[in-house]
């Protein structure tokens, strides 16, 4: 039988910290130091940079990341948990910890189903061999 792999390998994470530094040209840098839940040691920074003058120039990937925390904003994001797959490259790579455990389950029914087929198959080819 094969081994399970999810298609969204998401990881439940947390916000540790985070640190706001200035940039030229009206620019921010904010990077969230985080840790996935399962080896806390593993920390790594998720970095993102703004511009102070437009408040609408936020990255979806950056409005991903803090609703996948359900935060409202920095005052509340540390000791957030939240779910992220491929190093958070991309917008798409944020989540609730809700959505990726209905993305898991999803993944091993659909597993389950077709091993299920294979065996039943499996034993339909053995009865005709004999």
């Amino acid at each position: 039988m094969t081994k399970f792999k999810p298609t969204f390998d998401f990881k439940a994470c947390r916000v540790i910290s985070y640190e706001w530094s200035d940039l030229p040209d009206f620019y921010s840098s904010v990077r969230f130091l985080c840790a996935p839940v399962r080896k806390p040691a593993k920390r790594f920074y998720l970095e993102f940079v703004v511009r102070d003058d437009d408040p609408d120039s936020v990255s979806e990937r950056y409005k991903n990341f803090v609703r996948s925390a359900r935060a409202t904003g920095l005052d509340d994001i540390g000791g957030r948990y939240f779910a992220v797959m491929n190093g958070g490259n991309s917008a798409d790579d944020f989540g609730t910890l809700e959505y990726a455990s209905a993305c898991l389950q999803c993944d091993r029914e659909r597993f389950m189903g077709g091993a299920i087929y294979s065996a039943q198959c499996a034993i339909e080819e053995a009865a005709h061999a004999d």
